[in-house]
């Protein structure tokens, strides 16, 4: 999804402010459907992780939503024009700026249960030891 939406930025900025025309705008909105895809894909996975964490306490996994729709495309392509480009080119970045956030809370997750995984074993093996402390002088 970065990699589309990157794309579909350097097509806004040439669209924007280079003069690129009708040809631009289609390729923008070419790549931001490609963008709109990954969001779904991502969208979905999320939602998996969302579910398999719902009983892990302390990890919460609330993520901007990723949708990258409602971009004024008939405008922008049809009455192409200074307005719609920059209008585009703020949703654009909102969509970037939702993809780092998300990509940021996922490395948290991740960084979080390897913290978690590595102090379970030490805890199992003090709740081992004790069990065979009390089973020794019971």
């Amino acid at each position: 999804m970065q990699r589309k939406l990157d794309s579909a930025s350097g097509w806004s900025t040439y669209d924007t402010f280079f003069g690129g025309g009708m040809m631009a705008s289609a390729m923008k909105h070419s790549r931001l459907d490609d963008a709109a895809q990954a969001a779904a894909r991502a969208e979905r996975c999320l939602a998996a992780l969302r579910t398999e964490l719902a009983d892990v306490p302390g990890i919460d996994v609330i993520a901007p939503r990723l949708a990258v729709g409602g971009l004024t495309r008939f405008v922008d392509i049809w009455f192409d024009n200074i307005f719609t480009d920059l209008a585009v080119r703020e949703r654009i970045t909102q969509a970037v700026h939702h993809v780092e956030q998300c990509r940021r809370l996922v490395s948290d997750v991740r960084v979080r249960l390897a913290q978690r995984a590595a102090r379970d074993p030490a805890t199992l093996s003090a709740i081992e030891n004790e069990r065979k402390h009390l089973l020794a002088s019971g």
